[in-house]
């Protein structure tokens, strides 16, 4: 867009002038409209919103060379401003910008105009010169660049798709609800949330929930007109629950920008335009007392369904119980499809059996079968994670290692890996009587 790739030096450069606090809030508050542009815009919308944009952040100057270059496309296929240009430049503001007296773009039409050159420039960090050579036509491996390709597309995929909501919530209710509370785990996770939390897990949803509801209910147009109703107090927006409810919920949710830069400059081996994990362990940015906003409602509506497990998984003190949380998770999820399929075999012709077993010894062959007549379709049903390396470090022997661990055939007496158990079990059937 410039001519050349731009350092991180020449977007520092052109970051320091702004006010660090104002141009943060401006950034949530285009955030905001993007997400109600995802969820609820048509074509026409998404043109007005990105115009709107444009008009807003765009110099005359930078405004030409755009029409240029991209004066073909058209706006609502190749949109100016997207979420993770605007997560990533958010960052880069909480670590460099300028904490006090810097220019305010939310008022000063040249610091705005500077604002959106910052978010221009910034797509040039979402894509780098690395990136290019590791999906290049002359790498021998297709395995690999096909990798590099998924590593490289995959968190921009992951925080412009957040889960569905309808989904999620069922999801969510029937395994941390429902199937919990009768099947045994190796630890109470409800009682264990709630004595580290304050809060029930049904608690915490509801305020996820009521969160949500809030922000993809927004007339966008209004929030441009007053932007104040970007913010919530969490104090006061909930009337029906408690105080120390309310009060438990901010504590889990809310940060402040110093610890949000506090927790950006830890170091890390992730790359910084993958990594929005502090983003998503707390959601909301405190913008004045009793008043935050949200970097990002895609964060929010994850919650509802993966970033519930990370909820848990961030009030556990141990690695023994973390570990002990992903062996649950593993048997809730088992119980989770095998309740989802008998419901979907129960008004067809196919039979579906449930974990069977093996007669002689008790032994479980598969976690379900489907027959068909003389036909059995066996089944294993894995419910893993990619540790934060294997996501976004773009670390491809990592993620092919953790990809193995988790679905692919491993060595030695305690593999447990589905490709082997169904060979195994298959195996078995034929020199036993069935199961």
């Amino acid at each position: 867009m410039f001519g050349k790739h731009p350092t991180r030096a020449e977007l520092v450069e052109q970051i320091r002038p702004l006010d660090r606090f104002h141009s943060i809030w401006l950034l949530a508050r285009i955030n905001i409209l993007l997400a109600l542009g995802r969820i609820h815009s048509t074509e026409k919308q998404t043109v007005q919103l990105q115009t709107y944009l444009v008009n807003l952040l765009i110099g005359e100057e930078l405004f030409q060379d755009l029409k240029r270059r991209f004066g073909s496309e058209r706006l609502e296929k190749r949109q100016p401003f997207h979420s993770l240009q605007i997560l990533t430049l958010m960052k880069m503001f909480a670590v460099e910008g300028t904490k006090t007296g810097g220019l305010r773009p939310d008022m000063d039409i040249n610091a705005s105009h500077r604002l959106g050159r910052c978010l221009i420039m910034a797509n040039d960090f979402l894509f780098t010169p690395e990136n290019l050579r590791h999906i290049r036509r002359e790498r021998p491996s297709i395995k690999r660049k096909r990798i590099a390709l998924q590593l490289q597309v995959g968190s921009g995929l992951e925080v412009n798709n957040p889960p569905m909501i309808n989904t999620s919530i069922v999801r969510s209710e029937m395994i941390f609800g429902e199937i919990l509370k009768e099947i045994s785990c190796s630890m109470d996770i409800r009682s264990l949330f709630q004595s580290r939390s304050g809060m029930a897990l049904e608690d915490y949803i509801d305020h996820v929930f009521g969160l949500l509801t809030y922000y993809i209910t927004l007339d966008f147009e209004k929030l441009i007109e007053d932007p104040g109703l970007a913010c919530v107090n969490l104090n006061t927006f909930f009337p029906e629950t408690s105080k120390d409810l309310a009060a438990k919920f901010r504590d889990m949710e809310q940060t402040s920008l110093d610890k949000l830069e506090t927790s950006l400059t830890v170091p890390s081996l992730l790359k910084p335009y993958h990594d929005f994990i502090a983003m998503r362990k707390r959601l909301l940015l405190e913008v004045e007392a009793g008043s935050a906003i949200p970097m990002h409602v895609g964060f929010v509506q994850e919650k509802l369904e993966s970033g519930l497990f990370w909820t848990i998984f961030n009030f556990l003190k141990t690695t023994e119980e973390r570990l002990s949380l992903f062996t649950d998770w593993g048997h809730l999820f088992e119980e989770y499809i095998s309740r989802m399929l008998a419901q979907c075999c129960a008004a067809s012709e196919e039979n579906y059996t449930r974990f069977p077993k093996f007669l002689d010894n008790g032994e479980e062959a598969f976690d379900g079968v489907i027959s068909t007549g003389k036909y059995w379709v066996v089944m294993e049903y894995k419910g893993g994670f990619l540790n934060a390396i294997a996501k976004y470090a773009e670390d491809e022997r990592e993620f092919i290692r953790i990809s193995k661990r988790n679905l692919g055939p491993t060595k030695g007496p305690e593999s447990n890996s589905w490709p082997e158990r169904l060979a195994q079990s298959s195996q078995q059937i034929q020199n036993r009587e069935g199961p």
